[in-house]
């Protein structure tokens, strides 16, 4: 039976809780993923911070009956970085803390249920409470692909 251990990625990005938002965003899109675990200096996992709560951050800044993507692409940087607060606001003010998190030995059904019942997109894997891994939606089918294919 395949666990965590098998399937998750290891070469995890993560920031820090004062890290500002604006540069989280970048991260974000520079490595075309959805999330960010926030860790401590020892590695301990202290939230998420997902697309979506960033794009809470515009959203409560633009203009009211104005659709937030429309505000992000007709923006300029300046404005921008007003939206995100100059760059300012730290990303331990708009991260998700309760986050769903699993073992390294959490079975790939175990995974899947987490992922489905929670409508979650990734799944943090933690060793003695330190962030060692990741499981994504996108582990899953490439596992399933390679599997697949190699019958």
């Amino acid at each position: 039976m395949k666990t965590a251990a098998d399937i998750m990625t290891t070469d995890i990005l993560t920031v820090a809780s004062d890290m500002p938002v604006a540069r989280a965003a970048a991260v974000i899109l520079k490595h075309d993923i959805t999330a960010l675990p926030v860790v401590d200096v020892d590695g301990h996992l202290i939230g998420i911070v997902s697309e979506d709560d960033i794009v809470r951050v515009a959203e409560a800044k633009r203009d009211v009956g104005r659709a937030w993507w429309l505000t992000l692409l007709t923006t300029s940087a300046a404005d921008l970085r007003d939206i995100f607060g100059k760059g300012e606001c730290p990303v331990d003010r708009v991260m998700s803390r309760d986050v769903v998190t699993a073992s390294e030995d959490a079975s790939l059904q175990q995974l899947v249920h987490l992922l489905s019942r929670r409508r979650i997109k990734q799944v943090p894997i933690l060793r003695d409470d330190r962030l060692v891994g990741i499981v994504s939606r996108i582990d899953i089918l490439r596992y399933i692909a390679r599997e697949r294919l190699t019958l």
